[in-house]
């Protein structure tokens, strides 16, 4: 009997907790073995302890993948002290035969251990004698979540009214903001619903290249495939990717899931009865769908409106904005069944109050409050079809093309036609339509061709609605013309190929049709006057009997450098005079621009031939006084 006492009397833990995370098995001495479940967000936790009277020492070892083997060396909690005194910490002199102790780990997915040893001493008729170390070990395993979006609406069909519904993947909707729908039932609702599955990243399995369910894989790179259309779901075969850093190396770890299956709710479903169920006191699945005590949460934020991101990690609704609704609207927890372990967060809104609106979309998903941390990505519901992707093999468009910029005009230039202009759909649930229609002809008299393309749905989808053309009746268009060619290499100051347009130009159209174009009247108000004195010798500098002349326009704007370089230049007469025989002095001083008329006049303008009995008629077709004009010419 007196031998099993001893026994009984070996180094032991009569309680230990930890401050995040959910135990597998009731703490206790004779729980040896337990696992902790913890967020993969978190990266500390704090263990508290309790040793029995006659526990002399308990130190603690933390092992992880990311840190350095040296830091494995076991930390002394508490040691007993030759007065028979405990001290949590290795310190001398205190009472206490608990403690606790924060662990700092890195977060992420993978698995850690946490190897606890305590020892213990007895003495017997003065003499003592130390029993066996006890180890209690914890298996840390981490738990994170898969994030998924839906966006739910209802669009009119000849046959009626029909339910909408699409499907993104996080990290889809993180590359791709803008969620382009149908034309939707006019005063109807937009649903958003963030769905969260757990994950649990234990066991790791070797990729093999192919699809493990909902086992996680890991790999030196993500085996996610291409990021794609099918059906209704938007993004790759992972529901879940994760890149992990380890001392001398990097890996990926992810959840490959090749088909995608709506309504799929069995996956999410965890039916253990009974004490397998049990965690510390409290049930798996209600820890999995509880967030109420957790930091889960989810919200819609108007970005166009004021929000302050330092605000608490579960704000009340902002105030009424402009359009009566709050910037910040909480996402509501879906109810689920009983043994549904996903998180569904869902809002409901007016179509109009969302469409083309800026948005951004945060969720925390730790399980911890005191972790919460936002994830925030971009979300725009854009009532068009997705943007095309102009292909040309020959020449060059203006602007130059971006999918981003979603710009519905463009001109082509240095083509002598549009054959080999196309379009193509990045969503392969889109066809391309084109249509070549000639317009009326520009300011050369040049015919004016132009190629329209609207995206189209190709897949056999009798429900789901039309997709509003970014134009009046189509998506994008190509225009073939010159003029249209040298405007926009003006607007975007590209001057190499505005002059590359301009030597396309037969001498003879240019003298015939320049006026009427306003080219270099343009380039002076954009200034881009430099380009005039580098295009062909056939164009006029001087425009004689335009409207107005470059150089007029200059003096207008007070654009003294314009000024100075078109006189420089020896290509433009300083009193040059348009159709209305008025020259650039006199426009400067209709716009009181003092520095252009002081700057003409010392390039020589003659002002006697405008001081003459001429002067009231000159200076009447200006309305302007003549006395005072003349007068001002005279000083």
């Amino acid at each position: 009997m007196l031998i099993l006492d001893v026994f009984q009397m070996q180094g032991t833990l009569l309680d230990y907790s930890f401050s995040k995370g959910h135990l597998a098995y009731w703490a206790g001495p004779t729980a040896l073995q337990n696992t902790l479940l913890l967020h993969d967000d978190a990266d500390s936790v704090t263990f508290f302890f309790e040793g029995s009277d006659t526990t002399e020492a308990i130190h603690l070892k933390l092992e992880h993948p990311q840190l350095d083997p040296e830091d494995f060396e076991p930390i002394p909690l508490f040691i007993r002290s030759r007065e028979g005194k405990g001290d949590p910490g290795a310190g001398e002199g205190a009472k206490a035969v608990a403690g606790e102790h924060q662990l700092n780990l890195p977060a992420g997915p993978l698995y850690s251990r946490i190897t606890v040893e305590v020892a213990n001493n007895v003495c017997f008729a003065m003499r003592c004698m130390a029993l066996a170390t006890t180890k209690y070990i914890f298996h840390v395993v981490r738990v994170g979540e898969a994030l998924s979006l839906n966006l739910l609406g209802q669009v009119d069909v000849p046959a009626g009214t029909v339910a909408f519904q699409e499907h993104r993947r996080w990290l889809y909707q993180q590359r791709n903001a803008d969620w382009y729908v149908p034309t939707l039932k006019e005063g109807g609702n937009i649903t958003l619903e963030v769905v969260l599955r757990p994950v649990c990243f234990a066991p790791l399995h070797p990729s093999v290249g192919a699809c493990r369910s909902h086992l996680v894989q890991y790999s030196d790179t993500c085996h996610c495939g291409e990021e794609s259309v099918r059906g209704a779901w938007f993004g790759s075969e992972c529901s879940k990717e994760q890149k992990v850093v380890l001392r001398n190396a990097s890996l990926c770890v992810f959840v490959r899931e090749c088909e995608f299956e709506e309504g799929s709710e069995s996956w999410d479903e965890l039916r253990a009865t009974g004490s397998k169920a049990s965690l510390a006191g409290k049930d798996v699945v209600n820890w999995l769908q509880d967030v109420n005590v957790s930091g889960k949460f989810a919200r819609l934020i108007l970005s166009d409106l004021p929000y302050d991101s330092s605000s608490e990690a579960k704000p009340a609704i902002a105030a009424g904005s402009k359009d009566g609704h709050s910037n910040v609207q909480v996402l509501t927890m879906k109810k689920t069944s009983e043994f549904q372990i996903r998180n569904v967060f869902v809002v409901s809104m007016p179509a109009d109050i969302l469409l083309t609106r800026e948005l951004q979309l945060a969720v925390s998903t730790t399980q911890e409050e005191t972790d919460a941390e936002e994830q925030a990505l971009p979300l725009r519901v854009v009532p068009h079809a997705p943007p095309l992707k102009l292909i040309n093999d020959t020449g060059l468009l203006l602007p130059h093309f971006a999918m981003d910029a979603k710009r519905s005009e463009y001109a082509a230039c240095l083509l002598s036609d549009l054959k080999h202009m196309h379009a193509e759909a990045f969503d392969k649930r889109f066809r391309v339509q084109e249509q070549t229609v000639e317009l009326a002809r520009d300011c050369f008299d040049l015919p004016v061709m132009q190629k329209r393309f609207r995206a189209l749905r190709s897949d056999p989808c009798q429900d789901c609605g039309e997709y509003q053309a970014w134009a009046d009746n189509y998506d994008v268009a190509v225009t073939l013309s010159t003029q249209a060619c040298l405007d926009e290499a003006l607007n975007l100051g590209e001057a190499t190929i505005f002059k590359r347009i301009a030597h396309t130009l037969p001498c003879g159209r240019v003298k015939t049709h320049q006026a009427r174009c306003g080219l270099l009247q343009r380039a002076v108000r954009l200034d881009r006057w430099q380009l005039i004195t580098e295009l062909p010798t056939c164009w006029d500098r001087e425009c004689t009997n335009c409207t107005e002349t470059p150089l007029a326009v200059a003096a207008s704007e007070n654009k003294l450098d314009a000024l100075t370089s078109l006189l420089d230049s020896r290509q433009v007469d300083v009193d040059v005079m348009d159709a209305r025989n008025v020259n650039a002095l006199w426009h400067a001083i209709q716009h009181c621009h003092i520095g252009a008329v002081k700057l003409l006049i010392q390039k020589g303008s003659n002002v006697n031939h405008l001081v003459s009995d001429g002067c009231s008629a000159y200076l009447g077709r200006l309305n302007m006084d003549c006395h005072s004009g003349c007068r001002l010419i005279k000083l």
